[in-house]
């Protein structure tokens, strides 16, 4: 019993005399491995964050796409940059290739 008591105070002085805080080491490594995430995300995902149904009406027609279903998305390029309080996701050359029902109707003006 004695020996825990000893082993808990040794313990607990250690984390006492540590300073507060944390160091955070970021490399080109891990801004690329963060960047392959968020772009592999994007693809996955964008059935979520994509409209599924699309509305309007011009001087022309009244418009209707709906079913709007995506199947490729794709990134040409991108990159990630550290900015002093943010981060900066930047993609280039992006498709999304996508199958949909329309309808325009011209009757409706």
């Amino acid at each position: 019993m004695m020996m825990l008591c000893l082993v808990i105070l040794l313990a607990v002085g250690h984390v006492c005399a540590v300073e507060p805080g944390f160091k955070l080491r970021i490399t080109n490594k891990g801004l690329n491995y963060a960047k392959d995430l968020m772009v592999r995300y994007l693809q996955e995902s964008s059935n979520d964050f994509l409209p599924a149904q699309i509305e309007g009406v011009n001087n022309i027609a009244q418009w209707s796409l709906q079913n709007i279903r995506y199947k490729n998305f794709t990134v040409g390029d991108s990159s990630l940059r550290l900015n002093p309080r943010f981060l900066t996701l930047t993609l280039q050359d992006v498709a999304v290739e996508s199958s949909m029902d329309g309808l325009l109707s011209r009757d409706a003006l």
